[in-house]
């Protein structure tokens, strides 16, 4: 007997085979042979198993040859790996010590323990795991499991100080140094980003500082910009004013004029000290400007109040005098005058002589205020001549009659005449 060649056969889902075509041995006797028998087992396990075949004669005699019947496990394992696995990054930017999961195995003849290549440390982003798993014959199957590590953190930002600044001209701030925030993350930020406006109105604006990380993570911070009104307003007063005063020696309701005010920001209607009622002489009225911020200035302005106002006299009444032993008049009582002034006079002066002639004398009465205006009247003084004249007649004269009876071209003499104010030559009543 020759048994028939040796057999491979793949294992099936039982890790052994069945029905395995063993083929016909070659036998042969001199005698006849009865046909060949075998001890094959029904079902070969994994491995070689030799099988024995047996042939017989009638006479008894028998021979044996051996066959190898190999079964081969030749399916590859399955292995199906655990579902994927979403994980938050450390404070490193990666993750250490994931649960990973157990991978589903499977294999006809079993399997050693699945293993794989997942580093200790994922890095940020997605890493494939091949697990994968071998039998005893070697066979082998892989699958992958994605390992994602995602960036759940936000990132800091702490914006810098608080600026404050002063308003430019325009009422508003531009170039505004804001500083530099400070950021940090755990896989790193992009630049720091503000909504801050090129320019900045007075007052406060919050500007808010942001910063994103690569995963789109953001954390935000904000900052207060104060534009100040630091600029004092500008102030030009009226130009000076000059009125008259009234019949009270003062002015009331002076139009003072409107000042030139300026302001960056606009400044609020300027006031002023002056008083409803300017005395007479220079007031100095102080303007002043203030603007929102309670910045101010202040400008003068002098007021003048004059007396432009004449003082009024009326003279004493005229007066009438008799002139004195040298026909004039001295110590003559005049009065006093009647003055008025808005302001006030000093006393009134005239311009009488010490001592009056005889005859009128016209005597100017003047009257002056304060701011040397001036009024006069007039007075007469009138100096008579009340004082009789005196005469003494020559002495008698006894003559002797003529030749007619009579006496002509007497000689009666010079009479003594005399008077205050001078006499004229005396005259006689003689006959002829």
């Amino acid at each position: 007997i020759i048994a028939p060649a040796d057999v491979t056969v793949s294992a099936n889902a039982s890790c052994q085979a069945t029905g395995v075509a063993l083929g016909t041995p070659t036998t042969a006797d001199n005698c006849g042979a009865n046909p060949a028998t075998n001890d094959a087992p029904a079902t070969f396990p994994i491995g070689n198993t030799t099988v024995t075949w047996t042939v017989t004669d009638a006479a008894g005699n028998s021979a044996t040859d051996t066959q190898i019947v190999t079964v081969e496990d030749n399916t590859d394992p399955t292995i199906t790996a655990p579902a994927d696995v979403t994980v938050s990054a450390n404070a490193s930017c990666q993750a250490t010590g994931v649960a990973l999961g157990t991978p589903t195995t499977a294999d006809n003849c079993g399997a050693n323990p699945a293993t794989n290549d997942a580093p200790a440390t994922f890095p940020i982003g997605n890493t494939t795991v091949t697990w994968t798993v071998t039998d005893a014959a070697g066979n082998s199957a892989t699958d992958t499991q994605l390992v994602t590590v995602e960036d759940n953190t936000d990132p800091t930002i702490t914006a810098p100080i608080d600026v404050t600044v002063s308003a430019n001209a325009s009422c508003q701030a531009t170039g505004v140094a804001l500083g530099t925030p400070t950021t940090a993350d755990n896989c790193g930020v992009n630049p720091a980003t503000n909504d801050a406006p090129a320019t900045f109105p007075i007052g406060n604006t919050t500007v808010t500082w942001t910063v994103t990380d690569a995963a789109g993570n953001s954390a935000t911070d904000t900052q207060i910009v104060t534009v100040e009104d630091n600029t004092d307003p500008t102030i030009t007063a009226p130009a000076e004013v000059t009125v008259s005063a009234n019949a009270s020696c003062q002015a009331t309701g002076v139009a003072l004029g409107t000042p030139t005010t300026a302001d960056n920001c606009g400044a609020n209607p300027a006031t002023n000290d002056a008083p409803a009622t300017f005395p007479i002489g220079n007031t100095t009225v102080t303007w002043t400007v203030t603007d929102a911020a309670g910045n101010s200035a202040t400008d003068t302005q002098l007021v003048t109040v004059e007396d432009n106002t004449d003082p009024t006299i009326t003279a004493p009444i005229d007066v009438t005098v008799s002139a004195n032993a040298s026909c004039q008049a001295t110590g003559v009582a005049l009065g006093t005058p009647t003055t008025a002034d808005n302001c006030g006079v000093n006393p009134a002066t005239n311009d009488a002589p010490a001592t009056f002639p005889i005859g009128n004398t016209t005597v100017t009465w003047t009257v002056t205020d304060a701011a040397g205006n001036s009024a006069t009247d007039t007075q007469i003084v009138t100096v008579e001549d009340n004082t009789d004249p005196t005469i003494t007649a020559p002495v008698d004269v006894t003559v002797s009659a003529n030749a007619s009876c009579q006496a002509t071209g007497v000689a009666l003499g010079t009479p003594t005449t005399a008077d205050n104010c001078g006499v004229n030559p005396a005259t006689n009543d003689a006959p002829p």
